[in-house]
Formats: C-alpha cells, structure tokens, sequence
C-alpha cells in the first residue's frame, strides 16, 4: 500500500474544512468566523476554488528545496 503525500494545498484546504466542521460543532456559523477573523465571507470559499497565489508560491519554493535535494551530492553545501 503506498501512502499519499499530502500537499500544502490539501492541507490548507482541509484545515478550513475542519474550521468550518469544528465551528458547526459548537454552535458557530462561518459567516461569524469570518466577520471576527477580518475576512470576507466569499474568501473561503475563494480559496476553495482557486488556491490562494500564497500558498502557489509555498508549494513551489518546497518543490524547489525537494529537486535540489535529490541532486545534491552526499557531500553538504557550505553556506556562502
């Protein structure tokens, strides 16, 4: 059985998810959430449907740090 890497995406959006099923839980709506965390209640919802360029650019420089660490020599880099 091989095991799937979770994303920085995926994690974003299931922590918002489990936001919103939490706040159910004890008695809050998401539009209250959202007005008391200074955001628009359609952001969220944004967010779902288009990643947030933040986290793009997350998931980038990870993918950078991952490639250079498959080609990188056993030997360590020295900090310049």
């Amino acid at each position: 059985m091989t095991a799937k890497t979770e994303t920085f995406t995926d994690a974003f959006l299931e922590r918002i998810r489990a936001i919103e099923t939490d706040a159910r839980a004890v008695g809050l709506n998401f539009t209250s959430i959202c007005k008391e965390a200074g955001v628009s209640r359609a952001t969220p919802d944004r967010w779902r449907k288009s990643t947030p360029k933040t986290i793009e650019i997350v998931t980038k420089m990870e993918e950078i740090v991952s490639r250079h660490k498959a080609t990188r020599k056993t030997e360590p880099v020295l900090p310049r």
